[in-house]
C-alpha cells in the first residue's frame, strides 16, 4: 500500500486491491495504532497512508434555549449546523473543535497560522482535520458532513481520547 502510495498518492484509495490490502491488514493496522508506547500520528500516516482517506445524519426538538437560538437562524441545511446543535444540546462550546481559518489555506499554512490543538479540529467549509498539531486529512469531499464523519471516525480508527470540552458530544455514537 506504501508503494501504491508512493506512485499513485490519494488516488490509489480508489483501487479494489487497495480496499481489499485494507480489509486484510486490519489487525495489523490496529496493532500498531494501539501499540505501547503509542504510535506517533506522523509514522501512522506514513505506514499506513490510506487510513487517512475518507470513504465510502436531525429532526430535533429543542432541549436548551442556545439549541433554538441555533434552530431559529433559519438556516435551511440543517447538515451544517448539526455539530452547533450537537455541542449545544450537551452545553459545549463549538471552539472546541472547529477552528475557523481562510479556506483557500493551505494545510502548511494553517499550520503556521493557527495554534492547532494536540487532538483533533475540524475546520469549516473545506475541512482539513488535524492531530497532533499537524493538518493530517483534506477533505477530497468538501462538504460539513463528509468532514463530520471524519472526526468521529478518527477517534475509533486511532483510538483517541475524547477531548475535555467536547467530551460529551464526542461520546454519541452518530455511525
Amino acid at each position: 500500500m506504501e508503494e501504491i502510495h508512493l506512485h499513485e498518492g490519494l488516488t490509489g484509495a480508489e483501487r479494489g486491491d487497495v480496499c481489499k490490502l485494507m480489509e486484510v491488514s486490519y489487525w495489523l493496522q490496529r496493532h500498531m495504532i494501539n501499540a505501547t508506547p503509542p504510535t506517533s500520528i506522523a509514522d501512522l500516516k506514513n505506514k499506513w497512508p490510506f487510513l487517512f482517506i475518507q470513504r465510502h445524519f436531525f429532526s430535533f426538538k429543542p432541549t436548551n434555549d442556545e439549541v433554538r437560538n441555533i434552530l431559529s437562524r433559519g438556516e435551511n441545511d440543517v447538515t451544517a449546523m448539526v455539530l452547533q446543535l450537537l455541542l449545544a444540546h450537551f452545553k459545549e462550546n463549538l471552539d472546541g473543535l472547529v477552528l475557523q481559518a481562510d479556506e483557500f489555506a493551505a494545510p502548511s499554512d494553517i499550520q503556521q497560522s493557527l495554534h492547532l490543538p494536540e487532538s483533533q479540529s475540524l475546520s469549516n467549509r473545506r475541512w482539513m482535520l488535524s492531530m497532533e498539531s499537524h493538518v493530517v486529512c483534506e477533505g477530497a469531499q468538501p462538504n460539513f458532513v463528509s468532514g463530520l464523519a471524519a472526526l468521529f471516525s478518527t477517534f475509533y480508527n486511532f483510538n483517541l481520547q475524547y477531548q475535555e470540552v467536547a467530551a460529551c458530544t464526542l461520546e454519541l455514537e452518530l455511525f
